[in-house]
């Protein structure tokens, strides 16, 4: 062996102060952020020694520089451990989307567990005052911590959406900056406040912000806008049936044997349904696959966005920017079944409607990703009449 294949063999050290301390053991970690997080806590970011956070940790102002380089990221590392500390109490278990009084209710429970935490480690709740501070370097320093914050808003929101819990007419993105901005101002107000408080009145307090949340993200009051045969529900139904037949065989038979079982059933009745569709229509053509397609679109109302690209005689391309079916499926675990029962819905109304027409679709947003790429090409449509008059003639 080379000094040079040696050198590739060896894992790459640590480079910067954050990364030099996660490769800390726990017990190395908390030597440093136990002192640091009583002193932040005791005197808040401003008043915070960092000479008396190290006397206590025992360990020079050289060795803290090598983990930490400032007091600003100092607290961020402490900050970071807290919210890791109160998600692992708080939520135990994931938010449900079988209905929104479930998403709802699973929602309330860890924020009521987050507030039982705080009520019972004080100094967190001291603690988290430093986070509001108007300091500019530590406002950046923390800018990171806000960003994880918001994502969880937006997981939140999206398994709330799947729930039918949580609005569906504006931007997701919208949506976040309203939710987070309505958190962190609740949230200000408990830190200020929180020693003011008994146990009760904190809960209290947290369940009147969680329905004052509930108002105002819930989806507006209004005439049903899908239609009595709607996509939704219909696969909602059958979801609440084969998910658990899924689940069941899944631990009789296992995993793959389960999923070939049952997808298979479910893709060979939907094609079954697409055929018969042709067949009702008077047989496959472009014209059966419009009518189709058109009452596909129809059943499927407000639970997609689209965001069209082209329109022409030969070719019709779009993305689906958001769909409901995905969040649905993803948020249940099951996107394979999702894809079964609504994502190839498409392709098989293509063949069986209209051999004529041609979809490609690369990636699909209940595979994960950002979008799903519908690209149809129309090809010339076959004539069998023409084809027998033309025959006749020669």
């Amino acid at each position: 062996m080379t000094a040079s294949d040696d050198k590739k063999r060896r894992p790459r050290a640590p480079e910067s102060p954050e990364e030099r301390f996660r490769a800390l053991s726990p017990d190395r970690q908390a030597q440093l952020l136990d002192p640091a997080e009583a002193e932040f806590a005791e005197h808040g970011f401003d008043r915070a020694s960092l000479n008396r956070i190290l006397e206590r940790a025992g360990i020079s102002k050289g060795q803290a520089y090598h983990y930490a380089r400032d007091k600003a990221a100092l607290y961020r590392l402490v900050v970071d451990r807290a919210l890791n500390r109160i998600a692992e109490e708080a939520a135990p278990v994931a938010l449900k989307a079988e209905s929104p009084d479930a998403f709802w209710d699973s929602l309330s429970d860890v924020l009521m567990r987050a507030t039982l935490v705080m009520a019972d480690k004080v100094q967190l709740a001291e603690l988290a005052k430093g986070i509001y501070s108007d300091t500019p370097l530590l406002r950046d320093e923390l800018a990171p911590l806000v960003e994880r914050v918001k994502g969880w808003v937006r997981q939140a929101l999206e398994t709330g959406q799947a729930a039918g819990a949580v609005r569906r007419d504006m931007p997701i993105t919208l949506l976040v900056a309203n939710a987070l901005g309505a958190a962190l101002h609740a949230d200000r107000w408990f830190v200020e406040h929180w020693s003011e408080l008994t146990d009760e009145e904190a809960l209290e307090r947290t369940q009147q912000s969680i329905e004052l949340c509930r108002n105002m993200l819930a989806p507006a009051a209004s005439p049903a806008t899908q239609p009595d045969d709607s996509l939704m529900r219909e696969v909602e139904a059958q979801a609440e049936v084969l998910v658990p037949v899924l689940h069941a065989l899944r631990a009789e038979i296992g995993e793959e044997k389960a999923n070939r079982l049952v997808l298979g059933a479910v893709a060979e009745e939907r094609r079954r349904k697409s055929q018969r569709a042709a067949q009702n229509a008077g047989g496959p053509s472009r014209k059966a696959w419009a009518s189709a397609m058109a009452d596909l679109g129809r059943r499927v109302g407000d639970s997609v966005d689209y965001k069209w690209l082209r329109q022409e005689e030969g070719a019709l391309d779009y993305d689906v920017t958001s769909c409901a079916f995905a969040q649905l499926f993803r948020a249940m675990g099951e996107p394979d079944l999702g894809r079964a029962l609504v994502c190839d819905i498409d392709t098989d109304m293509a063949t069986a409607n209209a051999p004529d027409v041609e979809l490609t679709r690369e990636q699909t947003l209940m595979q994960g990703a950002p979008c799903c790429t519908f690209r149809y090409r129309f090809h010339p449509e076959h004539d069998e009449d023409e084809e027998a008059e033309s025959k006749s003639d020669e």
